[in-house]
């Protein structure tokens, strides 16, 4: 069940570190803006699969 909940917290870390001020203001200052793009939408989709999974860690814990 800790896996499951640690799994979850994770995915929403990559999905919403990236909209924080100081993380937007760290990519504008290191003219990492043509790169971002492409990170963003690749950290998206680790933060929704690791939400997947940890739901179903839970669901299969709570299960058994």
């Amino acid at each position: 069940m800790v896996d499951g909940i640690t799994l979850i917290f994770s995915g929403l870390i990559c999905i919403f570190l990236q909209r924080t001020e100081w993380h937007k203001n760290y990519i504008e200052e290191h003219n990492f803006t043509d790169s971002e793009e492409i990170w963003v939408f690749i950290r998206n989709v680790m933060g929704v699969c690791l939400i997947f999974i940890g739901v179903l860690i839970c669901i299969i814990t709570l299960i058994n």
